[in-house]
C-alpha cells in the first residue's frame, strides 16, 4: 500500500511532535534536582534558609545535591563560628579595654599618684593582650586545620 504525501507528512509530523513532547518530558525529570539545587542555593542566599535536599538520586545530579547540601552547611557552620568568635571578641575585649579606660580616667580626673592603680592598668593591659594572642592562635589554627581537612579531601577523590 502507498502511503500519500500528506499521510507521509503527517506521519512525520506526529512522530516528530511525540519525540518532541517525550524529550521535554525527560529534560523536565532531568533538569528537576538541578532546578531543586538552584532554589536551595537562591533561598541559602536571601534568608541564609537550609533547605533540605533529596539524597535519592545515584546519577550526577545526585552527587551535585549532595556537595551542595554538605557545602552549604559547611558554610552555614562558618557563620555561626564566626558571630560565636565575633560575640566573644566583643564581650572579652570590651571588657578589660574598658576597665583600663575607667580607671585611667579616675587618675586623670582624681590626681592620685598611686601605683596601685598602675599595677592595675598594666595587669588589664597584659591579660587583654594575652585574650589577643589566644584568639589569633585560635585562628591560626583553625585556619591550618582548614587547609589539611580539604586537602584531605581532595586526596580521596
Amino acid at each position: 500500500e502507498n502511503f500519500s504525501r500528506e499521510e507521509i507528512f503527517s506521519i512525520a509530523l506526529t512522530t516528530t511532535l511525540l519525540a518532541t513532547a517525550l524529550t521535554l518530558f525527560l529534560l523536565s525529570k532531568l533538569l528537576k534536582p538541578i532546578l531543586m539545587a538552584n532554589n536551595a542555593l537562591d533561598d541559602y542566599l536571601k534568608n541564609f534558609d537550609l533547605s533540605e535536599l533529596p539524597k535519592h538520586y545515584e546519577d550526577e545530579a545526585g552527587h551535585l545535591l549532595k556537595n551542595m547540601s554538605s557545602s552549604l552547611k559547611y558554610i552555614e557552620e562558618n557563620r555561626q563560628d564566626t558571630r560565636d568568635l565575633i560575640s566573644l571578641i566583643s564581650h572579652d575585649l570590651r571588657g578589660p579595654v574598658n576597665n583600663v579606660i575607667g580607671i585611667s580616667n579616675l587618675i586623670q580626673n582624681h590626681g592620685i599618684n598611686d601605683l596601685q592603680y598602675v599595677t592595675l592598668i598594666k595587669s588589664e593591659a597584659e591579660r587583654t593582650l594575652f585574650f589577643l594572642d589566644s584568639v589569633l592562635k585560635l585562628l591560626k589554627d583553625s585556619q591550618e586545620d582548614f587547609v589539611k581537612h580539604e586537602i584531605q579531601k581532595m586526596e580521596l577523590k
